[in-house]
């Protein structure tokens, strides 16, 4: 189950904490990708706060900072190079590297005993029902948003990613919707 917090962490800092403020700042220089690839760490830190005492999730954190920081750096290099080409491959290189680095580290979280800890944050952090439910939230808002985006610039090139609120609003509506009908129906 840590597997999926460290997802859930590389998701908010890949997307929801990435403001286009920031992205410019990682095409103007390596201080950006510097500052976007701390934010990844300390999440990855963050959600992994039952098991701090594990001298494993310290190296895994920065691991992930690090390899985060060479990936985007390359990608951002990359794309400054290709200005031309607009495809939506190093973006989603970029995400598969990523995601593929958490599996192979994140494989042997469920082996880590956690710090005790209150009940109840116990209950919701152990809870597969509010990580697989807040997961699918970000990926149905965020994730998607981005994805379109990514999509769009394809056909054209001077576009500028502006949330588009509204339907991330209903994505999410319907995702939590259909999960509730889900979870009602398994109960």
């Amino acid at each position: 189950m840590p597997l999926l917090h460290i997802i859930i962490a590389h998701f908010i800092g890949d997307f929801v904490l990435q403001p286009t403020s920031l992205l410019k700042k990682k095409y103007e220089s390596w201080v950006g990708t510097f500052i976007h690839s701390g934010i990844i760490g300390i999440l990855m830190a963050l959600f992994l706060l039952p098991f701090w005492q594990n001298t494993y999730i310290w190296i895994l954190v920065i691991i992930v900072t690090v390899t985060h920081f060479i990936q985007d750096v390359s990608k951002v290099n990359y794309l400054k190079a290709n200005k031309k080409n607009r495809s939506m491959v190093p973006f989603l290189l970029d995400q598969f590297a990523h995601l593929l680095l958490l599996f192979i580290l994140g494989k042997d979280l469920i082996k880590l005993v956690p710090a005790a800890m209150p009940d109840q944050i116990t209950a919701l952090y152990f809870s597969l029902e509010f990580v697989v439910g807040l997961l699918g939230l970000i990926i149905s808002t965020f994730v998607l948003d981005i994805f379109i985006y990514q999509y769009k610039l394809k056909t054209k090139r001077r576009l500028k990613y502006i949330p588009n609120t509204q339907a991330m609003a209903i994505r999410g509506l319907l995702f939590l919707e259909a999960y509730l009908i889900f979870a009602l129906a398994v109960i």
